[in-house]
């Protein structure tokens, strides 16, 4: 089909991750453990920047998402860890609802994926 090609070339798509690229495995496990350390080192920066890659592959991962909130309050950026936390739960809140919600459709609405 040429609409698809089209909508890339302007853009419009770019930002929409494509159904065909294969996403690299990641260990969140051994990732938690190593931005672990780089907060117990007090290098906050780092330790964020690996809860953002965590939370890139599993945007509701709590341990993550609570973990960065720490250590953006370490950094003494207090309202920013308040609003990203705020943020979380709510996001985490309506992705739990929209599950809920989903269930209750009929089919194929209720095959809607999260």
């Amino acid at each position: 089909m040429i609409i698809i090609p089209i909508l890339f070339a302007f853009g419009i798509l770019s930002g929409i991750p494509s159904v065909f690229a294969e996403e690299p495995s990641v260990d969140v496990d051994s990732l938690l453990n190593e931005a672990d350390n780089f907060f117990k080192l007090e290098k906050y920066e780092d330790a964020i920047s690996i809860y953002d890659r965590i939370l890139s592959v599993e945007p509701g991962n709590l341990e993550a998402l609570g973990k960065k909130g720490d250590a953006m309050a370490s950094l003494g950026k207090l309202e920013q860890a308040r609003c990203f936390l705020i943020s979380s739960f709510n996001h985490i809140r309506l992705c739990n609802h929209l599950g809920i919600t989903s269930k209750k459709l009929p089919k194929p609405f209720g095959a809607i994926a999260i």
